[in-house]
């Protein structure tokens, strides 16, 4: 069997490479939580959220725009020197970006963790922000060019150098910090060469000022957007400390972890394998509007069933991993859940705004979301505590999928029910609730794994019988998945 025919299935390599690259940091954890100090775990949490805004500002990222660029175009000439520009320059960038990291990295060390001696790892640890751009194109290049398995395979390997090098470097050398940014710097930098040669082999080298200018025009919008959402981030944190306590923001950071794995397990590995498939999508299919719709509806109705799973899992996980204190962070899951689920829908229905390249909407909506956290969020703290920020976040992000949804419809209709949607999460929280409650009314023993069973299969086949009772609706998911998930 050639190597090549592997790139069949493309969803189920997508899938399982992007679950794989969630993997080593749960593999770690209860390494990085013996042989590191909570100080210490709280450095990394920190120099990633600061690299982050690196990244931001000074990352030059064009990754949102290849997808819609590269379709645009139909030569693979055009198509290889788009990709080697884009990467030639952000790699440059980026490299300019980690001098500047470097550079702060004492004021970093002293002013931030008052430890002066962290100054030379922090500015090692600059080298992840050029190698992880490079990284991230290479693998945007595997989607473009339809080579799932090798995605897969990659992942793999990258899977198995994160376990071998903070094994070896934590664990047996037992270097602590310096050893888990070691470990990041040798696997970054290891992924990016081979995949940064394997793009440039198949590409060749290619530098277009007019291609850098197209790119930059349609980015930095979503540059911008991002800024507004680290605003976001920021603003509820402090909101939550200063309004409800310290302890229910940890009780909030704690259920954020359970309702992340909706994003990771589920969103994730979709978004590997659609991000670039809409625009193959739009630009081949006959009738793209319908095939959207029929998108949405197949990752909505999983996402909800997810929603629900994780919600009632919640109860026996925290009695497993945490003390008996978390238990109160299982009644802000099933919100935070839905949040999540609203976010990636917006993300879906943000494909209008990209294809026709109408980007400076976007840090617009994001705008008004965050003056929407300004307003309502302070209010809803104080009156009714972090149960009321969960709800308000909630309905915050419902109202970014609502008018993102909107804005993308004037340039293309995407063939969404809105009122399946809202009506679907409404009665999936009420039923979520209704269960919760009975939970402590009759004292229902969520712990139990069969009670768990039954009331995931009892909604999944609400969800199931609601979707097939319908002839065209089974048939264009049919279709869809026989057409676009299950073919060669």
């Amino acid at each position: 069997m050639q190597l090549s025919s592997l790139n069949s299935r493309p969803i189920v390599w997508y899938t399982s490479g992007t679950i794989i690259r969630q993997v080593a940091s749960l593999i770690m954890l209860p390494v990085y939580t013996s042989y590191l100090k909570p100080e210490e775990y709280g450095v990394i949490a920190l120099l990633s959220i600061i690299l982050g805004v690196y990244e931001l500002f000074l990352g030059a990222r064009f990754g949102a725009a290849l997808p819609k660029f590269y379709y645009d175009l139909k030569t693979f000439e055009e198509r290889a020197s788009l990709v080697s520009t884009a990467l030639l320059f952000t790699a440059s960038f980026s490299v300019l970006g980690s001098i500047g990291f470097a550079s702060s990295s004492q004021i970093i060390s002293i002013y931030l963790f008052e430890r002066s001696e962290l100054t030379t790892l922090v500015a090692f640890f600059s080298v992840t922000l050029t190698t992880s751009s490079i990284e991230e194109y290479s693998l945007i290049y595997l989607r473009l060019r339809e080579k799932p398995f090798y995605f897969f395979i990659s992942s793999i390997f990258k899977l198995l150098l994160q376990l071998s090098s903070n094994i070896y470097l934590i664990v047996y050398l037992e270097e602590g910090l310096a050893g888990f940014i070691y470990a990041s710097i040798i696997s970054s930098s290891i992924m990016s060469l081979l995949l940064g040669a394997y793009t440039l082999c198949n590409t060749g080298l290619y530098f277009v000022i007019g291609t850098i200018s197209s790119l930059w025009r349609y980015c930095w919008p979503l540059w911008t957007a991002g800024f507004f959402s680290i605003y976001i981030t920021l603003a509820t944190n402090f909101i939550i400390k200063f309004f409800c306590s310290l302890e229910e923001l940890g009780l909030y950071h704690f259920a954020l972890k359970f309702s992340s794995l909706l994003t990771v397990l589920v969103w994730q590995p979709f978004n590997q394998w659609w991000q670039v498939e809409r625009f193959k999508v739009y630009d081949t299919s006959t009738t793209p509007s319908a095939e959207f719709g029929t998108a949405f509806t197949i990752i909505f109705c999983i996402m909800l069933t997810g929603v629900v799973c994780i919600s009632l899992s919640s109860p026996t996980l925290i009695s497993l991993m945490a003390d008996p204190s978390y238990f109160d962070a299982l009644y802000l899951i099933p919100y935070l859940c839905v949040l999540s689920l609203f976010a990636a829908l917006g993300l879906f229905v943000r494909f209008p705004l990209l294809k026709f390249g109408a980007t400076k909407l976007i840090p617009k909506i994001v705008l008004l979301n965050a003056s929407l956290v300004t307003l309502f969020v302070p209010a809803s703290a104080y009156f009714f505590g972090i149960k009321g920020v969960v709800i308000s976040l909630m309905l915050i992000r419902a109202a970014d999928f609502l008018i993102t949804y909107f804005c993308g419809q004037k340039f293309f209709s995407q063939d969404i029910s809105l009122t399946i949607v809202l009506l679907g999460v409404f009665l999936t929280l009420i039923y979520l609730i209704l269960i919760l409650e009975w939970s402590i009314t009759y004292k229902l023993q969520l712990n139990q794994l069969y009670i768990q069973l039954s009331c995931v299969l009892i909604f999944a086949v609400a969800v199931i019988v609601s979707l097939f009772s319908k002839k065209n609706v089974r048939f264009s998911i049919v279709k869809f998945f026989r057409e676009r998930v299950l073919s060669d």
